[in-house]
């Protein structure tokens, strides 16, 4: 029977568990399981709390991994901010698993919190977990790979009736199949895969996602998931997706920015108010492929909203005295295929 990929949210210290993290998320695709972390922060205009919220809440599990260290400090909780996701994911009603460090395990020496308050506060966090959750002692990376696999298998079997119901598409077994590829070393198999899955195929989105976060991703896989992303029917999760992107990923913005454009004029498609503001905001970036990016979807959102279309034509006319050639001659294209009268829709 098909089953839907479910979003866990890998909650952990970073700098002396990066080796177990990443260990975990290495493992995940096998396990048709889709995750969230930290690794989808970064720099956004949100306080860390709230960033935490938009993610751990849109999740199926919270799985938690605790070390030796209590961690950074949340300003709004006053906690850790692992101890912040815990808990905002037993508000919630999350269901949680949870990994402790063995003790027996050897670690470095700085992987050991030596702030006595923190400390403190790090044997707290370990009793409540213990009073409150389903917890396993680790050891090795290997070691807690293998119990989070069996974890996650035996949450997945009993839950399987619970997770057909949800309001996402089932992932069958031709997409599962193109979802494991994507992790192929060849690029051209890779690619092969995105360009093969379903527009509105849930897990392949968000596998898309998490992959355009990794450094060493070929620019033709790059390509290929943004042709992709820019189809999702899921407004708000593009809206979302794009927005995250474009604040953490300074060298994808040329590709996002041309995904929006691209966007704005397939006809079932919306793109959010906040998308094309952001767009009109990068018309100032720094980077000359930004502002190119730019002035060529300024021509495809004037030309589909309406509501847009005066702002559209203002931006384009400061562009075309832009310090950069390039930018001035796509501005100068793009003012050429505004149209005087809008023929279709409205920005909601």
């Amino acid at each position: 029977m098909p089953q839907i990929a479910p979003l866990v949210f890998v909650s952990s210290t970073r700098d002396d568990l990066s080796d177990y993290r990443d260990a975990i998320l290495r493992s995940f695709p096998a396990l048709d399981v889709l995750y969230r972390g930290t690794e989808f922060f970064g720099a956004r205009p949100l306080r860390a709390h709230d960033v935490i919220l938009e993610e751990l809440l849109e999740c199926d599990l919270y799985l938690g991994i605790l070390g030796h260290r209590y961690g950074a400090i949340d300003p709004v909780s006053g906690v850790s901010f692992t101890e912040t996701e815990y808990r905002t994911a037993k508000e919630a009603k999350i269901p949680t698993i949870f990994f402790l460090m063995d003790d027996s395990q050897k670690i470095y020496h700085g992987a050991i919190d030596k702030d006595l308050g923190n400390a403190r506060k790090l044997e707290n966090f370990k009793k409540t977990v213990s009073a409150e959750t389903v917890f396993q002692h680790f050891t090795t990376p290997d070691d807690l790979v293998g119990k989070v696999g069996r974890s996650l298998q035996t949450w997945l079997d009993e839950r399987k009736s619970h997770l057909r119901q949800l309001r996402y598409r089932p992932v069958d077994e031709f997409e599962n199949e193109n979802i494991r590829k994507l992790y192929y070393k060849s690029p051209g198999d890779v690619v092969h895969a995105i360009q093969r899955v379903n527009f509105d195929c849930r897990a392949a989105n968000e596998h898309f996602y998490g992959l355009l976060y990794r450094c060493d991703l070929h620019v033709d896989i790059v390509d290929a998931i943004f042709d992709r992303l820019k189809h999702f029917a899921d407004n708000d999760r593009f809206c979302q997706m794009l927005l995250n992107i474009i604040a953490d990923l300074r060298g994808l913005r040329p590709q996002a920015i041309n995904a929006i454009g691209g966007r704005a004029i397939i006809h079932e498609r919306f793109v959010d108010d906040q998308l094309i503001k952001l767009v009109f905001d990068l018309a100032k970036d720094g980077d000359e492929d930004v502002r190119d990016e730019v002035a060529h979807a300024l021509s495809k959102i004037g030309a589909n909203y309406p509501t847009r279309l005066s702002q559209c034509r203002e931006l384009l006319e400061k562009l075309e005295t832009d310090s950069s050639q390039k930018v001035r001659d796509r501005a100068t294209k793009s003012l050429q295929r505004l149209p005087n009268k809008l023929v279709r829709r409205q920005a909601q």
